[in-house]
């Protein structure tokens, strides 16, 4: 099962960290952001941009968000990030031409 995750970097800066992978043995285990469909990929820039290699523009996080959530992706709100879970299967043609 894949998970999204958005940080808020900080209140002055208009992005906001973009991380992609799973939970294995309780820890959060990054994948490349490759293997996303492109109706998600088109709202996520890869950049070595305030340490972060990606992130989302402020002016495109609900873009991205609709576009997830239409999948039947969960969402779970944190004090300081938002964790969307992907329905299963939903990655999975990309990932299948990646291996």
């Amino acid at each position: 099962m894949y998970q999204i995750a958005i940080r808020c970097i900080a209140p002055e800066v208009k992005v906001f960290d973009f991380a992609f992978g799973s939970i294995i043995d309780g820890r959060f285990v990054p994948v490349d952001v490759d293997i996303l469909p492109d109706e998600v990929l088109n709202f996520v820039c890869v950049s070595d941009l305030l340490g972060s290699r990606t992130y989302v523009k402020a002016d495109q996080l609900a873009n991205l968000a609709k576009a997830v959530l239409n999948s039947g992706a969960s969402l779970e709100l944190y004090p300081n990030f938002v964790v969307f879970t992907l329905p299963e299967g939903y990655v999975s043609e990309k990932e299948k031409d990646a291996q």
